[in-house]
């Protein structure tokens, strides 16, 4: 677990030097409670529940969905949707000064709070926290948000706003002025990859193909890169360019080379690039390409292409790339393609282990 601390002042008074040390307990409070949060045995689910066709697929239950998990055990355990204002109670109190949410509640020493929020143009909200003192209401803070779910729990008599990002909690203490505030943000971060078998054809495999693959792998999981591109195949340059247009390699095992062309294409909706990659002959008799297939690699949303590549081993072509995921997974597969058919021979997801980071400020 690493610790980080981000926007401290040097110069705190006595009220700030008493949140900071609360907040380092509460951090120290947390790590234990996430800890239980079942991390690894969601990895092991997720890798379990892959499926799909050659290229295709999805992870249910992956790492992206961690940071979910946490936040509703933390709802769960701390109050989350009690404090919460209904239309009816909001009306009540604010009059028509009304806010498009709220929340309400009472410290241990008797002070009601109220924290409201209104939304933004921009898609966030405005938060502002105010309490009573007798009929005076007084404003304690304020701060804004663009996270998609937010709530408001309660940890040892103490009040935190909560909200889920995509890849963490952000935890903001609700008190008396609040210009003296101090943020929690946990991240749940990468760490070390490990695998997780999803299929295997040992008997088809070669042993060449078996070690092939478990030198990528050692590569892989060592620094979480790969040194390949292109494999075995044969580089066929332009003759007006000089450029690398096809790749040539006896993909379907049948004696005769087809040709093969990497595009890097935009995924729009998911705003991210993608490996295309197009199959060619060779007419002789024109001199010409014709185009035979197309794999396009971003089409599942989920998964997308980044690497591709064939390699010659133990007398056969096989092909093998690796997938994308949002949540720092890979998808790694190797197959053999031939005049009868396609056979996927070995899949595995290459998964990260998650670091719980804390920041504060």
């Amino acid at each position: 677990m690493a610790y980080t601390c981000k926007g401290m002042k040097m110069r705190l008074n006595r009220r700030k030097k008493e949140m900071a040390a609360g907040l380092m307990i509460l951090s120290i409070f947390l790590s234990g409670f996430l800890a239980g949060c079942g991390g690894n045995a969601d990895q092991s689910k997720a890798a379990a529940g892959l499926f799909g066709a050659v290229g295709k697929g999805t992870v249910p239950g992956r790492q992206s969905e961690y940071p979910q998990k946490v936040y509703q055990n933390f709802l769960k355990e701390y109050g989350g949707g009690n404090y919460g204002m209904g239309e009816e109670e909001i009306r009540e109190t604010f009059g028509n000064n009304l806010p498009d949410q709220a929340f309400t509640f009472v410290t241990r020493e008797g002070k009601r709070f109220y924290l409201k929020s209104r939304n933004l143009n921009s898609g966030g909200r405005d938060f502002y926290l105010w309490s009573i003192n007798g009929e005076e209401w007084v404003r304690e803070g304020d701060f804004s948000s663009y996270l998609a779910e937010e709530d408001v729990i309660c940890i040892e008599g103490n009040y935190y706003y909560i909200g889920l990002k995509t890849d963490g909690i952000r935890l903001i203490r609700l008190e008396e002025s609040m210009e003296w505030r101090d943020t929690l943000t946990l991240n749940f971060i990468p760490g070390e990859y490990e695998r997780y078998f999803l299929f295997s054809l040992e008997e088809e495999r070669d042993k060449e193909v078996a070690e092939y693959i478990e030198n990528l792998e050692a590569e892989f999981l060592l620094d979480q890169s790969m040194s390949f591109y292109g494999g075995t195949e044969e580089q066929i340059k332009s003759e007006e360019t000089g450029n690398t247009e096809y790749f040539r390699a006896d993909v379907m095992n049948t004696g005769l080379p087809l040709y093969i062309k990497r595009s890097y294409e935009r995924d729009t909706v998911h705003k991210r690039s993608y490996l295309k990659i197009d199959f060619y002959g060779y007419d002789e008799q024109v001199q010409q390409f014709l185009w035979l297939d197309t794999w396009d690699g971003g089409d599942s949303g989920d998964l997308w292409r980044e690497y591709f590549w064939c390699e010659n081993l133990g007398e056969k072509i096989y092909i093998f790339q690796l997938l994308g995921q949002e949540d720092d997974t890979y998808i790694f597969e190797v197959f053999l393609l031939e005049e009868s058919g396609t056979t996927l021979l070995h899949r595995e997801a290459w998964m990260p282990e998650r670091v719980i980071q804390f920041r504060r400020g």
